[in-house]
């Protein structure tokens, strides 16, 4: 099985006004204006910061070939799913020291 980190990383928090705030206004990172939707540059990855529905803090990306082939793989090796909407959606699963990340079809 392939797996390829994602230059993306979702930032689920409580209050997702005051965090892109904070990133833009205190940090100083530039809003991305190429993605489409609210993000922010920095650096070598591109932060997208969400209200908090699968997890607390960072919710890194990790992109295959076959997201249903993934999903078995990772469980077999004890992963747990935390969210499943299939191909182009959010696929969050939780790795066996809780990281959690979405699993994305290229």
């Amino acid at each position: 099985m392939d797996f390829e980190l994602s230059q993306c990383v979702a930032l689920q928090a409580d209050d997702p006004k005051a965090a892109h705030s904070f990133y833009t206004e205190v940090l100083g990172f530039p809003v991305d204006s190429d993605s489409g939707i609210p993000a922010i540059d920095a650096g070598p990855l591109t932060l997208f910061v969400d209200e908090k529905k699968h997890c607390s803090g960072l919710l890194m990306e990790l992109l295959v070939d076959d997201v249903e082939a993934a999903r078995g793989y990772l469980e077999a090796n004890g992963c747990e799913v935390v969210s499943w909407s299939g191909a182009g959606h959010a696929c969050i699963i939780r790795d066996p020291f809780g990281v959690h990340y979405n699993i994305f079809q290229r």
